[in-house]
This record gives C-alpha cells, structure tokens and sequence, in this order.
C-alpha cells in the first residue's frame, strides 16, 4: 500500500467514524431515521467496519425492518463474530418470528461476550417465557431487573412469567412496578388486571381494562378480556357490550366471536340469548379456527342446543369430545354435556364464559 492510500484510507475511516458518531446521537434520542442516514454514509466510505454495521442493525431492528436488521446482522457478523450488539440484534429478529430457540442460541452468545448485558437477558428470558420454560424465564428476567431496575418492559415480562406459572400475587407486584416506572403503559394494565381475576377480585381487574381501554380505546384484546371478567361477575350485559365492541374493532377476532357466541347461548338471563345468533357466532369462531379448536366445537353445540336443534348439538359435542384437551383444558363436566343435549335440553353457565 503507498502512503498516499494509506493517507487516504485513515481519511475515509476518520469522517466514517464522524458520520457514525451523528448516527449514534440520533439513535440515542430515538430519530432512527436521521440515524440510518448517518449510518448508510459511514457504512459507504467504511464497509468493513463492523461496529457501524452492528449499530446499523439495531437502528433497523428499531423501525421494524426486520428483513434488514437480520441481513445486516448477519453482513456483520461474517466480518467480526464477537459482535455482540449483531448477535443481539439477530436474536430479536429471531424472537419477532417465532423461532426461539435460535434466539436462546444467539442470546447465550452475547451474554457470554457480555454478561452484563441487560437487554439480552430480558430478550432471552421472553423467549423462554414463550416456549413455556417459566424457570428460566423468571430466571433471565430477574437478572435483567438487577441489571436494569429502571426498565418497565422487563417487569412487564416476568409478570407474564409468574402469571403463566400461577403466582398472581408476584404477578400483581411486578405489573405494578411497571406501572410505576411507566404510568401509561396499557399492556400492564392488561397484565395486571388478569392477574386480578386470576385471584377473583374482579373489582381490581375491571378497572385495570377501564384503564388500559382509556389509553388505548382501539384495543380490541382488552374489550375481549374486560367482558371475560364483566361476565365472571355476573355483569352479562356489559360483557356482551365489550365482545360486540372488541368485533367492530377486529371482525376476525376468533375468541371475540367463540365468547360472545357462548354467553348468548348459555347465559342465565333469558332476555340476552339468542340462539340463532349464538350460532352464527359460532360458526365464524370455527371458521376463523379451520374447525380445529374443541372449545370452539363445544361452544357451537351449546349455540345449536339452545337453539332448539340437538341432533346438531350432540353432533357438534362430540366432534369436541373427540379432540383430547378439550377434557384436559375444561374438565370432566364437558362429557355430562353431551348427555344434556342428548336428554333435549340446553345448557345454562352460572358463572363465567367456559365452552
């Protein structure tokens, strides 16, 4: 190499280097636009440089471009392996698809590169809570509250651990603190307000959905989730409200159509069911299924049933019947069904929404 180019070189590398530090300070104040902009120039005038493209990657994670932040991960990660923030940024690409063992991989990397990298604890600690591996979920994401305390998300993910592992009251305490350190955040409102039905206060979990619906009126998941709780405590009406509202917001909301179709059929109130529409809900829930879901099965023969046509009801029950966690999911009580339909009668839930 003659001097001149290696003069010329350093240059590229220097204003590389310029371009790369805007990029970082636009990063850190969340303009990933302006950032990628700063980033594309140095990436240009310095394409071996594997700390920019690292950082590039993550301004791509953060707008959503998912496709780009995986392809530039992986661009860096061929010219530098101990890129870790590449690794990072691959990892949650792998988390958005579903594909989390992958993820764990790439997660165990970089905290093996940097163990005291909070992010990749709280990334691998949601993947684990999303395989169902509770023990390491709570695991990953204490060590990340450790390393982090001032982070809502992390708090906001263990409590959707201990929920899932049926320790609500720890549940209750870590949505709370998410509240806390983030006093609009919707989806601890949601969190904590299953958390309190969990534990019958249905009181607390009603104006927990109040809450999140008030931050986020579209929401068509709380609508679904405050009626689960309007009816548990007998408020039918309400409840057929929010399952009405949650289906304008998202008409092909299976669960929206399977409850709703539910309450209609079996509800106590006679001046709220309505067979015929309880089983035109019905069949949209199993369409929108592809037919496969039991409860959905169960909740079309309940609709049938109280519609005055058996012989669909107990055609209809047993085809759930057939689907083994459809006993396992809802108990021994379902098979007593079938012989209700078998007898002409319909079915009447006391309490709550279970198909």
């Amino acid at each position: 190499m003659s001097f001149f180019s290696f003069l010329f070189g350093r240059s590229r590398r220097r204003a590389a280097a310029e371009h790369a530090g805007r990029g970082n300070a636009h990063a850190e104040r969340g303009e990933f636009d302006e950032a990628l902009k700063a980033y594309d120039e140095a990436v240009r005038l310095d394409p071996g440089a594997a700390d920019i493209r690292s950082k590039r990657a993550a301004a791509y994670l953060n707008k959503g471009r998912y496709d780009d932040a995986l392809a530039e991960a992986e661009e860096t990660l061929r010219l530098d392996l101990g890129q870790f923030l590449a690794h990072h940024c691959r990892a949650c690409v792998y988390v958005v698809r579903g594909q989390y063992d992958r993820a764990i991989d790439d997660f165990s990397t970089v905290l093996r590169l940097a163990p005291q990298y909070a992010p990749a604890h709280a990334g691998r600690g949601r993947a684990f809570l999303a395989k169902n591996n509770l023990d390491n979920a709570v695991a990953d994401l204490s060590e990340a509250a450790r390393l982090n305390p001032g982070d809502a998300d992390t708090y906001l993910w263990r409590g959707w651990a201990f929920l899932n592992a049926g320790t609500c009251d720890w549940a209750v305490a870590d949505f709370t603190e998410a509240i806390r350190l983030s006093p609009r955040f919707p989806a601890a409102f949601k969190g904590r307000g299953l958390a309190h039905y969990n534990k019958k206060n249905y009181e607390r979990a009603v104006a927990d959905f109040d809450e999140a619906l008030q931050l986020e009126p579209n929401d068509a998941e709380a609508h679904v989730s405050r009626a689960y709780v309007l009816a548990a405590r007998g408020d039918y009406a309400r409840a057929v409200g929010d399952y009405e509202a949650a289906l304008r917001l998202d008409p092909k909301n299976a669960v929206a159509h399977n409850n709703l179709a539910w309450l209609l059929a079996t509800c106590p109130r006679d001046d709220l069911r309505s067979g015929a529409r309880a089983v035109e809900e019905a069949r949209g829930a199993c369409e929108l299924t592809e037919w496969k879901m039991s409860y959905c099965l169960g909740t079309l023969a309940a609709a049938y049933a109280e519609a005055g046509d058996f012989g669909e009801a107990v055609r209809w029950h047993r085809k759930a019947l057939e689907i083994p966690d459809y006993v396992r999911q809802f108990g021994e009580k379902v098979r007593d069904r079938l012989k209700l339909y078998e007898e002409g009668k319909s079915y009447r839930e006391d309490w709550g929404t279970t198909p």
